[in-house]
């Protein structure tokens, strides 16, 4: 999930300093993702046994990671982890970006937070 929050931080930050206007970069970033998907499945495919799965998983976008691990899911518990994206995506706000701690944004934190942990009690 961090390289999830990772990722929005970084979107932010290169927004921030470039020209591009949101949606043109939000194309390229969708493609170059969906390209990246493409290469690590071919690169998993195309490897002998034993090689290349996890080391090659692990060095390309967390992402890869992720969808590895997905199946093996509840979809309830899936759901709730990628609810931490944005709180965790906020802190790194906070601490990388020097963005300020707003009223809305403790609020919107616990309340995600909240709902995450009504959801671990509850499987309990």
């Amino acid at each position: 999930m961090i390289a999830f929050a990772g990722n929005s931080l970084l979107c932010r930050q290169a927004l921030k300093h470039t020209a591009i206007d949101p949606a043109s970069f939000t194309a390229i970033r969708l493609i170059s993702g969906a390209l990246m998907l493409w290469l690590l499945v071919r690169m998993k495919q195309s490897a002998p046994a034993g090689e290349g799965g996890w080391a090659s998983s692990f060095a390309l976008l967390g992402y890869a990671i992720w969808y590895t691990v997905l199946p093996a899911l509840k979809n309830t518990s899936a759901a709730t982890v990628q609810l931490s994206v944005p709180v965790i995506a906020a802190l790194g706000g906070i601490v990388f970006r020097g963005e300020p701690i707003t009223l809305r944004l403790v609020l919107a934190s616990v309340a995600i937070l909240g709902g995450i942990a009504l959801v671990i009690v509850q499987k309990r």
